[in-house]
């Protein structure tokens, strides 16, 4: 089984570095658009490699190549994580699966137990619970505490983003969730928005249904994240029942800590009664973002 899981993996890799069978996705690969995606994002004088979870079109994960190559202007390498090429780690959950060669601006951890090689060189990371894992020489090299979702707004501005005229709550599902996971709950009138996204067009689609919202209910840490640095109304329930997203739920707090933000909303499945306040009340320190985006680009540049 391990050999299967490994074959297609890499048979994914193979598909996207060698264009050329990139006519037979839909025998060989879970997702023709995925790579299409990818091909895309590659295009470039020059190359920067990353590494990020690419197949399951998860709107979080695919923000990674978007700010990269916005930043950057370079093309996207996808890399796999057990390369021995010097590769970046951006945004998610994944801070653990980098070993040796690899630069991490970014990214946090998935648990509590999770154990962050000490050769990986840490310039960024997600929150104060990821900062506290790292090594002595790792802290004194970290320059920002931020998970780079907090960054949209600085590439995709909200003047640029065409105004919509339906202003609705607007509910935006992990996509481990399914629609009915809050069925028991009394919404009111909502717009259900589909979460899956890997091209540029997505983001910024999603960015748009986001803005043009009255108020946002989401499953998906990173729409809460855009969200909330759009300073738009929203609420991010944690699936606490089910437990349907991977980790220990530690990703939550590492993200949304007091330095960055006041009173974050944010609730758990388990104590949400379906009782709406579209108001905006939690308070976003937009210096610190600021000041942490301006370290983010100076080392993508840098790099």
């Amino acid at each position: 089984m391990k050999c299967l899981v490994k074959l297609k993996k890499n048979l994914h890799f193979i598909l996207f570095n060698f264009g050329g069978l990139v006519g037979l996705p839909t025998l060989l690969t879970a997702n023709y658009k995925t790579l299409k995606s990818l091909r895309a994002y590659k295009k470039g004088a020059t190359y920067k490699n990353l590494y990020f979870y690419y197949r399951h079109e998860n709107f979080g994960d695919w923000i990674n190549p978007y700010l990269l190559k916005k930043i950057s202007n370079s093309g996207i390498n996808l890399t796999l994580c057990d390369s021995k090429k010097n590769k970046l780690g951006i945004l998610g959950s994944v801070i653990s699966d980098f070993k040796g060669n690899s630069t991490i601006l970014g990214c946090g951890i998935n648990s509590k137990s999770c154990e962050i090689d000490e050769e990986v060189k840490v310039y960024g990371v997600r929150g104060p619970f990821t900062y506290d894992k790292l090594s002595i020489q790792q802290k004194m090299m970290c320059r920002f505490i931020i998970d780079p979702g907090f960054f949209m707004p600085q590439i995709l501005k909200k003047e640029d983003i065409q105004e919509g005229i339906d202003n609705q709550v607007k509910v935006f599902f992990h996509i481990n969730h399914k629609e009915d996971m809050l069925e028991d709950l009394y919404l009111g009138d909502k717009s259900i928005v589909k979460l899956r996204a890997s091209s540029e067009y997505d983001i910024e689609r999603i960015c748009s249904e986001v803005v043009n919202s009255k108020f946002i209910i989401t499953t998906a840490m990173h729409i809460a994240i855009v969200a909330i640095a759009y300073e738009m109304p929203c609420l991010l329930i944690i699936d606490d029942v089910k437990n349907s997203v991977s980790g220990d739920g530690i990703k939550y707090k590492d993200a949304f800590f007091e330095e960055l933000i006041k009173n974050p909303p944010v609730t758990k499945l388990s104590e949400f009664n379906g009782n709406l306040n579209y108001e905006k009340k939690y308070i976003l320190n937009k210096k610190y973002v600021d000041n942490a985006f301006n370290e983010f680009t100076k080392l993508i540049k840098e790099l």
